[in-house]
């Protein structure tokens, strides 16, 4: 199972119920400064890609680079036109051919002459990929959208929490083996610390990692495909019309999801669409009677049937299985009705997770930071720079 929580109180509460064994359990928590989690906004998966057959191969990039459409989109604030998805998905191709590119690189690259920076990767491209960066991509056409891309790049990175988690050269957290391994995976977004843009990024990275690894399924047989289940909190704050591919990616292979949100409103037309049309199971209660009327010809049944659901009940809808709408009661507090871990079990779940997906972090003090660039040694002066080089 898979826990996406932007406001940390659901994961808190799972913590704090004594369930699983640490070893059980992944915490990814950006909260944790002390210990930021190793993330490489481009290591998908690439270790396990030259173990596949040419095909797979072939079939995995394409996968990973439509994914990134959507991680990447989040740095444009309206969206991605057509003519900023192909700069995006030629940008993702050769970021897969440069070795241990992060995040850094992506900003390098952006910036004015970063194609030359990584020439020697553009000319091991082939085909159209490189005619591209030797054509198209330093053309006027494409520097407005740069631009914009790069501005909101340094807007966000300026969050040193993010700068942290995303600067290392590969990942220690792998989706696809820990989905198959069975775990807990909880992972607080932390809206309060990264703010909007970085926490709808970072959600939606995680979301990709998690369609890119039920589209890595495809390589196992379909017997040794543990089902999983992705309960995401707030959805609204990740998701576009692409959520559409990625449900219907993710069903193929046993990877379920729940999405949750407060109203309508919240999603844009299209982004409505896209839920209607792919989620077979629908659970309204406590709504507004605005929403009750849009929702009712959805589930079958009548806008006073959704409103007039208790606290606690939902009208609930499940394709193929229901006619109407039946009304389905969840009881309060499960959660907290378990047994209590203490400290030291929650502590120790804290502590494996650092351990196995994290590196310890210490800010450099000013003192250290003076003593560094301070030579005190009278047999090693610091270089007069006004003195003539010895090689004249």
């Amino acid at each position: 199972m898979v826990v996406i929580d932007s406001q940390g109180d659901l994961i808190s509460t799972i913590l704090a119920a004594r369930h699983l064994p640490p070893e059980r359990i992944v915490l990814i928590d950006p909260e944790d400064i002390a210990f930021p989690v190793c993330l490489n906004l481009f290591a998908v998966g690439q270790e396990r890609l030259s173990g596949y057959d040419a095909l797979e191969r072939e079939r995995l990039t394409n996968s990973f680079i439509e994914l990134y459409d959507f991680v990447l989109g989040s740095l444009l604030s309206s969206g991605m036109t057509a003519k900023q998805s192909v700069v995006f998905r030629y940008i993702t191709r050769l970021m897969f051919h440069i070795p241990d590119a992060t995040i850094h690189t992506l900003r390098d690259l952006l910036e004015p002459g970063g194609a030359a920076t990584y020439q020697k990767e553009i000319a091991a491209l082939s085909g159209t990929p490189r005619r591209f960066f030797e054509t198209e991509f330093n053309s006027k056409e494409f520097a407005a959208t740069k631009t914009q891309v790069l501005r909101r790049l340094y807007s966000i990175l300026e969050n040193q929490t993010f700068e942290r988690m995303f600067s290392h050269p590969s990942s220690k957290f792998d989706m696809f083996s820990e989905l198959q391994s069975g775990k807990l995976i909880l992972i607080n977004t932390a809206k309060s610390l990264l703010k909007e843009q970085g926490t709808e990024v970072f959600g939606r990275f995680f979301i990709a990692l998690l369609a890119q690894a039920a589209q890595e399924r495809a390589t196992i047989p379909a017997d040794e495909r543990l089902p999983a289940i992705v309960y995401i909190d707030e959805a609204q704050d990740y998701f576009d019309q692409n959520i559409g591919v990625i449900l219907s990616q993710a069903r193929k292979y046993k990877v379920g999801m729940v999405l949750a949100h407060q109203y309508l409103g919240q999603l844009s037309g299209g982004l409505m669409e896209a839920l209607e049309a792919n989620t077979a199971i629908k659970l309204a209660g406590g709504v507004s009677t605005r929403d009750a009327r849009a929702l009712s010809s959805q589930m079958g049944t009548t806008p006073d049937s959704i409103e007039r659901q208790p606290k606690g009940s939902f009208a609930t809808c499940i394709r193929g299985f229901t006619q109407s709408a039946v009304s389905m009661r969840i009881p309060f507090f499960q959660l907290e009705g378990m047994a209590r871990a203490s400290r030291d079990e929650r502590d120790a779940i804290r502590n494996h997770s650092r351990a196995h997906y994290a590196e310890a972090w210490q800010e450099a003090s000013p003192a250290d930071a003076l003593e560094a660039d301070d030579n005190d040694d009278p047999d090693d002066p610091p270089p007069d720079p006004f003195a003539p080089s010895p090689t004249l």
